[in-house]
């Protein structure tokens, strides 16, 4: 429900919970940023107190380089290229 919510709108969401008990209730903390792709970006702990720290400016700038990195996955090997770890190789030769 999140993600779509998030890939709908283009934003982040942010969903934060308490950890511990309250009267009969428990609470499991679990707290999530999913990205505007529908990706969860970070996860707090589990039934632990944890803290996170998310920065929406410098992730922006990280999906940009997953988007394009996808995109050259589906195109370049149709070009005869395949992954070599951070480069891009022809057959067997390094460009």
């Amino acid at each position: 429900m999140l993600a779509a919510i998030a890939e709908r709108h283009g934003a982040y969401v942010a969903m934060v919970n308490q950890v511990g008990g309250n009267d009969s209730l428990v609470f499991d903390g679990s707290s999530v940023v999913i990205g505007p792709d529908g990706e969860v970006v970070v996860r707090a702990a589990s039934f632990v107190e944890d803290m996170v720290v998310f920065d929406t400016e410098a992730s922006i700038q990280v999906q940009r380089i997953r988007r394009t990195e996808r995109l050259l996955s589906r195109t370049l090997p149709s070009m005869g290229l395949r992954s070599c770890g951070a480069r891009w190789c022809w057959g067997l030769g390094i460009m």
